[in-house]
């Protein structure tokens, strides 16, 4: 797994690190429906609860075994992203590389 990581639900964060996600991410985000976090190939990534406590759990990130890179599937998130939060057109970030959107997504990152 490689950072940055993106973590989707209603709204997209990105990390810096792994470790900086999984201090981030919180129990209820795992269960919300549609949650999707990649690591900055495109490679999906599962987040699992490796200890509770009383005041809040502790959650690891892992790779998901045998799943299929989605590259393109990444682009296109933040295509979205950027677009919104650069005020700028989708046009603007269509053509950029996956590695040009991250860096950039990263100006955006999630403390």
């Amino acid at each position: 797994m490689h950072p940055p990581i993106i973590v989707v639900d209603d709204d997209i964060y990105v990390y810096e690190t792994v470790e900086s996600a999984e201090r981030g991410m919180e129990a209820w985000q795992l269960r919300r429906p549609g949650l999707k976090i990649f690591d900055r190939d495109g490679r999906p990534v599962r987040a699992v609860i490796v200890e509770k406590r009383f005041w809040t759990d502790i959650v690891k990130l892992e790779e998901e075994e045998g799943a299929e890179p989605q590259p393109e599937e990444l682009r296109s998130i933040l295509v979205r992203f950027l677009s919104h939060v650069d005020d700028g057109a989708i046009s603007s970030h269509q053509d950029m590389s996956l590695g040009q959107l991250l860096s950039r997504a990263l100006k955006h990152k999630t403390r």
